[in-house]
């Protein structure tokens, strides 16, 4: 299931056509050798002015506790440590832009004496151009005042609804 704030940036169009689109990311290292270091940099796909990462996953295949692995964006490193069991179950969840200017890198460093493989995903949205960018960093700024306005709608309704018939609307319970 995606998020609320990626289902949100998925519906928004402009000129009827969609401003994102998604886009999945893998990597895949057969056997990384006995003390070695892999250094990736992540850039926007192809002729991408930017991506939204928002989740990545590392193969469940991955032994848990044989890489040390750290991941940077924008100069503050979001994960440092070894590899283990519940970062392979599960997402890793983020909201983080990658551009040409500022891509993310990370890090993993085999720690056993033995070939391991290591093979990861990322999710994220693509945005073609700096137009689109800024159309939806002002639809994320609008998104919170938006949600605000429906639930005074609905509070509204509530109360017209109980004007017009009298009847008082359910009270939640004393006490909690």
């Amino acid at each position: 299931m995606l998020p609320y704030v990626i289902e949100y940036l998925l519906t928004l169009k402009k000129s009827n056509a969609h401003v994102v689109h998604q886009g999945i990311s893998q990597t895949i290292v057969p056997a990384v050798p006995p003390n070695t270091q892999i250094v990736l940099e992540v850039f926007p796909f192809a002729d991408d002015y930017a991506d939204l990462v928002y989740a990545s996953y590392i193969d469940n295949a991955v032994m848990p506790g044989v890489f040390f692995a750290w991941g940077q964006y924008y100069g503050s490193r979001t994960y440092e440590g070894i590899l283990t069991g519940g970062l392979i179950n599960y997402s890793l969840d983020s909201f983080v832009y990658i551009s040409s200017s500022e891509p993310a890198i990370a890090l993993i460093e085999n720690q056993t004496a033995l070939n391991q493989y290591y093979a990861g995903r990322v999710f994220f949205l693509a945005i073609a151009n700096e137009e689109d960018y800024q159309f939806i960093q002002e639809a994320l700024a609008r998104m919170g005042t938006s949600a605000r306005l429906e639930q005074l709608a609905i509070e509204s309704t509530q109360l017209l609804r109980q004007i017009a018939t009298g009847v008082p609307a359910p009270q939640p319970p004393v006490g909690g």
